[in-house]
């Protein structure tokens, strides 16, 4: 909604870069961010729309 491309970075490092839809994923958010979610290309023009889960 808000941006093209985006890059993600752990600990001082690039971990993806690319557009939206390529870079958002389920597995990518919890390896990253260590929290569960739901990705879901419902957001405007098909882009990720992403649902945190609460903790087991």
């Amino acid at each position: 909604m808000f941006c093209d491309r985006i890059t993600v970075m752990k600990s001082g490092r690039v971990v993806a870069g690319g557009t939206p839809a390529e870079v958002i994923t389920e597995e990518l958010i919890r390896d990253v961010y260590g929290v569960r979610a739901v990705v879901t290309p419902d957001g405007p023009d098909g882009r990720p729309s992403v649902r945190f889960l609460p903790r087991r």
